[in-house]
């Protein structure tokens, strides 16, 4: 019987932050929201997660004008926020997640496991890409006028006010014809660094500052034959 061969070492599959925290709802939403890259191309996923960051931290300094209570000071309340129109498939009762997206969440945590027959590796990396940039110091946003929306790409446009700026992976990515400013809501968040590079990987591209819309499309109900 041969000697079998080196057993190759697989990177370490750190726990999603806990759910009741924006780092939580974050971390889940963007495992729903990005498809794996079926090129094994993580850093172009982990690029697509820093731009969901940002289109979410623009707006939180707008939150009645995304569905939200003007008074909103938490990302949680955003990604849950559905007065008028759902924002986010799936989680306008976040911590509770709808069927679907729950689904494609523990999909793709079985294959971090291992369970699924996939690249294990890969998926540990994914998985630990949306924690990163979940817990990572918000990235600067690469338009003047901010990101503010994210749909699958080909699929409608999310508001009448919205400007295409770039399709990323699976998601196009918007900014903000915003006919005037909101008022009487706080700025918290100023200017921020570069969220930290996927491990091993370069330093993401930075994301769109802030720009604005309405009502957003509701976001991608597809169903996954795999761990998309």
């Amino acid at each position: 019987m041969g000697a079998a061969g080196p057993s190759l070492k697989l990177p370490v599959l750190k726990p999603l932050p806990d759910e009741n925290t924006d780092a939580g709802a974050m971390a889940r939403l963007f495992i729903a929201e990005v498809a794996y890259p079926l090129n094994g191309d993580l850093q172009e996923a982990r690029r697509e997660m820093d731009l969901m960051r940002c289109v979410l931290e623009n707006r939180l300094k707008h939150s009645k004008d995304f569905g939200a209570d003007q008074y909103s000071t938490n990302i949680s309340q955003i990604i849950s926020a559905s007065r008028g129109s759902v924002q986010f498939q799936g989680f306008e009762n976040y911590p509770i997640i709808a069927d679907q997206q729950k689904q494609n969440i523990l999909e793709k945590q079985k294959a971090a496991s291992g369970d699924a027959g996939y690249d294990q590796a890969g998926y540990i990396n994914f998985i630990n890409a949306a924690t990163a940039a979940a817990t990572s110091i918000p990235p600067v946003d690469p338009t003047p006028q901010g990101l503010y929306f994210w749909v699958t790409t080909g699929t409608a446009l999310p508001s009448g006010q919205a400007v295409l700026w770039q399709s990323v992976g699976g998601n196009s990515f918007y900014t903000w014809n915003r006919p005037k400013p909101s008022h009487g809501h706080h700025e918290k968040h100023g200017h921020h660094k570069h969220a930290s590079p996927f491990p091993g990987e370069a330093t993401p591209q930075p994301c769109p500052q802030e720009t604005l819309t309405q009502t957003m499309s509701p976001r991608r109900s597809t169903k996954y034959e795999r761990p998309v």
